[in-house]
């Protein structure tokens, strides 16, 4: 009993700050990324297919939610073998973008699934522990240092791009692209 509480005195903070690191990173990234998703489909006018997702009954729209996570599955185990194998920048990166773009496929999928998703009793009470954790890592001192990092970054993204004037990075990539491209 004794061996136990110690294992959990051990083990348990190291796997608590990495979940509240991963739900931090998540959470910054997940209402930005959903909604590049979004624009994404609305470019390939997939809209007919966003409809029959959102249409689906609840087990089959959980099935479309998970698909993501399930193809994204060999792409990690892919990128832990580069690493493995020497090719840590090649192995990292494809980890960084496999979760990334996972995050911006699921955040739209459960943006259109989830008044279906939450009918099933035991996933709306799954959700609600989730938010109750996710309140929780906020309120952190993890959290808080990710809010400020946020509010930072978004201050420098209103100075790069003011409302209404076009961005200033946007106008330096027109004059750039105007200065070196020639048509053929």
């Amino acid at each position: 009993m004794k061996t136990r509480r110690l294992l959990r005195r051990v083990f348990l903070p190291p796997l608590y700050f990495v979940a509240a690191v991963v739900l931090v990173i998540e959470d910054f990234l997940w209402e930005p990324l959903g909604r590049l998703a979004a624009w994404v489909l609305a470019r390939l006018r997939l809209g007919r297919l966003e409809r029959w997702i959102a249409a689906r009954r609840p087990y089959p729209a959980m099935a479309l939610f998970l698909v993501p996570s399930v193809m994204l599955f060999p792409l990690k185990i892919l990128a832990l073998w580069l690493i493995g194998s020497g090719l840590k920048s090649a192995g990292i990166g494809l980890l960084v973008g496999a979760k990334i773009g996972g995050t911006a496929v699921v955040a739209r999928l459960f943006a259109l699934t989830k008044p279906t998703l939450l009918s099933i009793a035991w996933f709306a009470r799954a959700y609600a522990f989730v938010t109750d954790v996710r309140a929780k890592v906020r309120a952190s001192i993890i959290g808080r240092t990710a809010q400020a990092l946020r509010a930072r970054l978004s201050a420098l993204r209103a100075r790069l791009m003011p409302p209404g004037e076009g961005s200033r990075l946007g106008r330096f990539w027109r004059a750039m692209r105007a200065r070196h491209y020639r048509p053929r």
